[in-house]
């Protein structure tokens, strides 16, 4: 069974499921290792009550599901959803309780790796934090409201305000020790001008991999939860994505351990790793209202994006590969990442500032994927105009 605490039981390939490809097919290997990650073979661990399941009536596993889900309850009350089982399992895993967390520089570190796990900060006060807004808030995108429900008049569910202490900055990924080796420079953003030196760089991109990392991790294990409650939501979408997050989970370890051997390496004897490389782009004002870290994939590449005030707004893009990825100005990148972050938080005045319009906008937006329906599409389409008028505000270029 894998230990969550533990980052080489984490990331030991054999505890996991194997899938195998038939036609245009995801199967899953039924001798391997079982989808709930119990540590069992599936063929003696789910698969009995994942055959009684689907073999209910349509009618009673399409309850099921729906009861599962909490669907009724959220097309009676949207404001359900920050409830919802998905939140509580990312708060229980994250927060408080602490159920998944690792240093991520085990393996690279290892010798000197420490017990005690402390949190890693997007948000910190006096540092990012601050410069950000002078609130103990902040607000997000609430990944867990089910697509299917989209109304303007209850578009304020689909946003989360977090208190930056216990909730936003909450990510328990690098032991006390590695995390203050780790982010020593960018420690002090918000107190001292970004500098744009090889080191910084570095460090703003282990940090963009880190989160990203520890969300693949979590989603994971939650898929895996969720199977383990009810065997039904494990239809043919629900195995390709299953194989899609844990194939990613491991290709996203391996980008991270590189970036810390290049720290390690850099660190203790000056050494520039040439195929890192960084562009800093500057937006034209002097605050934006948002923060950000995130790796993301543009152009084929794994590409570590961070959004700061310091003092004047950057966008740090950074690679580890050949080739370039930054034929874009500063307004394309702030689409692209408005459209593809997870990890973002905006300040109060910019969402409060936004009407129904653009909120509905700025998350449909967010969410444009195949799952968004025709009238999703059509109204982003619509309104499309509303794009420009929401990077302005959120980066102080026309009045709240």
């Amino acid at each position: 069974m894998i230990n969550f605490r533990d980052y080489f039981s984490i990331f030991n390939r054999k505890q996991y499921p194997n899938f195998k490809s038939f036609s245009e097919d995801i199967l899953l290997d039924e001798t391997g290792p079982c989808l709930c990650l119990s540590g069992k073979i599936f063929n003696d661990c789910c698969r009995k009550k994942r055959e009684e399941a689907f073999s209910l009536p349509g009618i009673e596993r399409k309850k099921r599901l729906s009861e599962f889900y909490q669907l009724s309850l959220y097309e009676k009350d949207h404001h359900i959803a920050p409830k919802s089982n998905s939140v509580i399992f990312e708060k229980d895993s994250r927060g408080k309780k602490k159920r998944i967390k690792y240093c991520t520089a085990k393996k690279i570190y290892s010798k000197d790796c420490e017990d005690l796990i402390k949190n890693a900060h997007t948000l910190s006060r006096g540092n990012n934090f601050k410069s950000l807004t002078d609130e103990n808030s902040v607000y997000t995108f609430n990944e867990h409201v089910p697509i299917i429900f989209w109304n303007i008049d209850k578009i304020d569910s689909c946003y989360i305000n977090q208190k930056v202490e216990n909730q936003a900055s909450a990510y328990p990924m690098y032991c006390d020790k590695h995390d203050t080796l780790i982010f020593k420079e960018i420690e002090q953003a918000g107190k001292s001008p970004f500098k744009n030196t090889y080191i910084e760089n570095i460090e703003y991109a282990i940090k963009s991999c880190s989160f990203e990392l520890y969300y693949k991790v979590l989603n994971l294990k939650y898929l895996a939860n969720m199977f383990e409650q009810e065997p039904l939501v494990s239809d043919n979408s629900f195995i390709d994505y299953y194989f899609l997050t844990q194939k990613s989970m491991f290709e996203t370890n391996k980008v991270s351990n590189k970036l810390l051997d290049l720290h390690k390496r850099y660190s203790r004897k000056e050494y520039k790793f040439k195929k890192f490389k960084t562009v800093v782009i500057d937006i034209p004002s002097k605050k934006i209202e948002c923060i950000l870290s995130e790796m993301m994939k543009v152009d084929g590449k794994n590409v570590f994006i961070n959004m700061i005030n310091c003092p004047l707004p950057k966008i740090i893009i950074s690679w580890y590969d050949n080739g370039q990825v930054c034929n874009r100005d500063w307004e394309e990148w702030v689409n692209l990442i408005l459209m593809n972050s997870t990890n973002i938080f905006f300040s109060n005045q910019f969402i409060s500032g936004l009407d129904q319009y653009e909120k509905t906008y700025l998350f449909l937006n967010h969410r444009r994927t195949p799952e968004l329906s025709q009238e999703q599409q059509n109204f982003l389409k619509i309104n499309d105009k509303l794009l420009k008028g929401i990077i302005n505000k959120l980066c102080n270029l026309a009045p709240f």
